[in-house]
C-alpha cells in the first residue's frame, strides 16, 4: 500500500488518501471471508486506485468475497458480477 513510513503517524497527521489506504490494509490483513468496500478508492489518485483494485482482485482469487460499491465504471472488469443502481433498484446488466 506504500504506507510503511506512516507507522508512527497519528490519524490527524494523515491525508484522506493515506487514511483510506490504511483502512484497506486493515481490512485485508487478517484474510477475511467477506470484505465490504464502499467507495474504497474515492480519496485516491487513479494509479493508487488501480493498485487497490489489483489487490482486491488478488484477494478475491484467494477466496475472499468482495462486495464493492463504486461510481467508477473503469473498475467493472475487476469483478466477476456487477449490478447497476437505476432509480433505486439494483439491475444486473444483460
Amino acid at each position: 500500500m506504500g504506507i510503511p513510513h506512516l507507522r508512527n503517524a497519528y490519524p490527524g497527521e494523515l491525508s484522506g488518501g493515506e487514511l483510506r489506504r490504511i483502512t484497506i490494509a486493515r481490512g485485508l490483513i487478517n484474510s477475511p471471508v467477506l470484505l465490504l468496500a464502499d467507495e474504497p478508492t474515492g480519496d485516491l489518485d487513479p494509479e493508487t486506485g488501480g493498485e487497490v483494485m489489483k489487490l482486491f482482485s488478488s484477494a478475491a482469487r484467494s477466496g475472499v468475497a468482495i462486495v464493492l460499491v463504486t461510481h467508477n465504471p473503469e473498475f467493472i472488469p475487476y469483478g466477476n458480477r456487477h449490478w447497476i443502481m437505476e432509480r433505486g433498484r439494483l439491475v444486473e446488466p444483460a
